[in-house]
């Protein structure tokens, strides 16, 4: 049966919310991938 060999956790030190990051993939994306950023804004707000 596996085990564990190591555990840690990480503190980030920078906390960012969801949607801010949703929002600038969108724009960095958008220009490449116009037909799936339009449809992605419909999704949302219809």
């Amino acid at each position: 049966m596996p085990s564990l060999a190591a555990i840690s956790k990480i503190d980030f030190p920078y906390k960012v919310e969801q949607q801010m990051v949703k929002e600038g993939a969108r724009n960095l994306f958008a220009p490449s991938f116009q037909q799936a950023a339009k449809q992605q804004i419909r999704r949302n707000y219809s």
